[in-house]
């Protein structure tokens, strides 16, 4: 029976930490938009400036330098990159979940994926 109780609660921690995931990715999913705008609009105006001073090949290359711009880009390369990681750790939970049920069929003789 001890089995059965233990089993019972890495199913509910997953559950937990399936629904911290799923919040964060909401916020993630908030703020990746706001992120590519900043950096989007950031990069333009500044290409735009560095266009009529150096042209177009050496300024769609200097923009990619400038201070402000890289710290946009790499605010939102980071968003992305915790995006992506959470995404994946909340596959392995489900996959996990999927796992415990099936330690919980075999413990109870019956079927527990609902």
């Amino acid at each position: 029976m001890t089995d059965g109780i233990l089993l019972y609660q890495r199913l509910e921690e997953c559950t937990r930490a399936k629904e911290r995931l799923s919040d964060l990715l909401d916020a993630y999913d908030d703020a990746l938009p706001q992120a590519e705008h900043d950096y989007q609009t950031t990069r333009y105006e500044r290409y735009l400036l560095l266009l009529e001073r150096y042209g177009t090949t050496t300024a769609r290359e200097i923009v990619r330098g400038e201070p402000e711009v890289a710290e946009l880009r790499m605010c939102r390369d980071r968003l992305r990159c915790k995006r992506q990681t959470a995404g994946r750790e909340l596959v392995w939970l489900t996959g996990e979940q999927g796992l415990i049920r099936d330690e919980m069929a075999r413990e109870y003789g019956r079927s527990f994926n609902q």
